[in-house]
């Protein structure tokens, strides 16, 4: 099992362009933006978005939710997929 490897998007940046490149790399999208709902529903296809709530989530709460995410799934299954950040305990 390989590791979970994450970069950071530029800031003032739209969001198209972040789903953009995201799913050129092949990579999942973390959000608390809820503009990337509507951006999923309008494009053809996308590495995935996991979602959370803004102050609602903690970085533990992230990191749990990625960890269990990336046990249970493969890349190919997030495709077009939308998932929520939930609490871990």
């Amino acid at each position: 099992m390989q590791g979970i490897d994450i970069i950071r998007g530029q800031l003032k940046v739209d969001d198209s362009i972040h789903l953009e490149r995201a799913s050129e790399m092949g990579r999942v999208v973390c959000v608390e933006d809820d503009d990337f709902l509507k951006l999923a529903a309008q494009v053809k296809e996308h590495a995935g978005i996991i979602k959370g709530v803004q102050n609602r989530h903690s970085i533990g709460d992230w990191v749990r939710y990625l960890r269990l995410v990336h046990a249970v799934y493969d890349a190919d299954e997030l495709w077009n997929d939308v998932f929520f950040v939930f609490r871990v305990d």
